[in-house]
């Protein structure tokens, strides 16, 4: 079942794409369907049973489709929150007294407390540059949602600043490894599988590392 969603969320995107590029009533329910039984397999892993979540499902699905202008609205609204959400999981953590939280995954991953200074320096400039990208996203779909047509708001939205996103994730490895050669460095495929892992150690706690 958590595999099934986190194929489903990691589809959505696309779906959404297409529900708006078709403006289809019944690809903008499965939308926000996926989304919801996201949000409940989320808020309570493995407290939910399965049946429930898909009932909730089925029901705003059933929602949606009852009232399709209302759950457009909603279902465009949401990449532009995930912008931001994204924006404020990494800002919060640069606010005075916390720990930058690209800082906290490396600890975690590969460097524990033997952290080095100039990786300390550059895991804040890289949490910085994830708090301001999304940001920087979420305002010119707001832009594009404004000047543009649907379908063009849709591609950047919902495509494109996705891909820009995998493309931060995946190809700053090669420059850190380039950069930093002397330090251990693990792959962001084995970083993301550990981070799904470590959610409650890496939020946990947002005190300043004294290392």
């Amino acid at each position: 079942m958590k595999l099934l969603i986190a194929v489903l969320l990691g589809a959505s995107p696309f779906v959404l794409h297409l529900a708006i590029v078709w403006s289809s009533g019944p690809l903008t329910a499965l939308f926000l369907a996926i989304i919801a039984s996201g949000l409940l397999a989320s808020m309570a892993p493995g407290r939910i049973p399965p049946w429930a979540i898909g009932l909730a499902a089925i029901a705003v699905g059933g929602l949606a489709l009852a009232d399709v202008g209302t759950a457009t609205r909603i279902a465009g609204a949401w990449p532009i929150l995930v912008y931001l959400a994204i924006a404020w999981a990494f800002g919060s953590t640069l606010l005075p007294g916390r720990t930058p939280l690209i800082e906290r995954i490396a600890r975690i991953v590969d460097h524990g407390d033997a952290m080095p200074k100039e990786l300390v320096r550059y895991t804040r400039f890289l949490t910085w540059t994830w708090t301001v990208v999304p940001v920087t996203m979420a305002l010119a779909s707001v832009l594009l949602a404004r000047f543009t047509s649907p379908t063009v708001w849709s591609l950047f939205t919902n495509v494109l600043s996705y891909i820009a996103l995998a493309v931060l994730f995946f190809g700053e490895y090669p420059y850190r490894r380039w950069r930093y050669p002397d330090t251990p460095h693990t792959n962001p495929f084995a970083v993301a599988v550990r981070l799904a892992r470590s959610v409650p150690e890496l939020f946990g706690g947002q005190e300043r590392h004294s290392g």
